[in-house]
This record gives C-alpha cells, structure tokens and sequence, in this order.
C-alpha cells in the first residue's frame, strides 16, 4: 500500500460533484477499476456505478511545481457515480485502481475526504467499513 499517499494526494484534488462523459471501458486497468468498484459497493452494500470519462477535470495540484498548477482528478463520486478519468487509470497500476476504486465507492458513506481514505484502507485491507 505503498501508493497511498500518493493516491490521497489526487483524491484529495479530484473527489467533486461534477459529472463528464463517459466511454466504453477498452484497457485492462479500465475494466479493473470499474470491476473493483463494483466489488466495494456490493461489499458495504451501496449502490454506486463506475464509468470511464474521457474528459479531464483539472483541479489544482497538492504539491504543485508552480504556483497554481493544475492536474488531472483521477477519480470522483457524485450521485452513485464512481467516474475515474481514462487516461489517468491507464498511467498507474493494478495496486492504484483498487484504491482508486475503495476511495470513491466510500464516497457513498463518507462525504469527507478523510473518512473516505479511512474506508478505503480498511476495504483493501479486506475489512469491513464503518458506517
């Protein structure tokens, strides 16, 4: 779980009520993340449906190289929508969709980014998550 702070650190900046377009899942790490999402929600049991957008959703960067340096959000919850951006998934790892995944179906319980995380790290964990 080496990747979590550094998956925090774009959660952080991407988790927001905002909706884009979605496409097919066409990657393996696209079919893994929307996969893990529907593990995680049927494990708390909420009701939450991945997609894949296509468009990026620039939020400002946590540790930015310049002053207001924006990035693309990996991942957002709004709804019972779990949206995670293509090309960001795509540039990461198995390890870092499943978190990915955990963070944004907890969004469904948690509206605070840190009960989101503490969620999270107990669903990938294989424990349960608090109400």
């Amino acid at each position: 779980m080496r990747r979590f702070p550094i998956l925090a650190a774009l959660l952080l900046a991407g988790c927001a009520l905002h909706r884009m377009p979605t496409a097919a899942p066409s990657h393996p790490l696209e079919h893994h993340v929307l996969s893990e999402t529907a593990r995680f929600a049927a494990r708390i049991g909420v009701k939450v449906q991945g997609v894949i957008t296509t468009r990026a959703r620039m939020v400002p960067a946590i540790a930015p190289l310049y002053p207001g340096e924006k990035v693309p959000a990996a991942g957002w919850y709004s709804n019972g929508r779990a949206e995670y951006f293509r090309w960001v998934i795509r540039d990461h790892d198995r390890d870092y969709g499943t978190a990915l995944a955990a963070h944004e179906v907890c969004h469904a319980r948690h509206h605070g980014e840190a009960e989101a995380d503490a969620c999270a790290r107990l669903l990938v964990a294989g424990e349960g998550c608090p109400r």
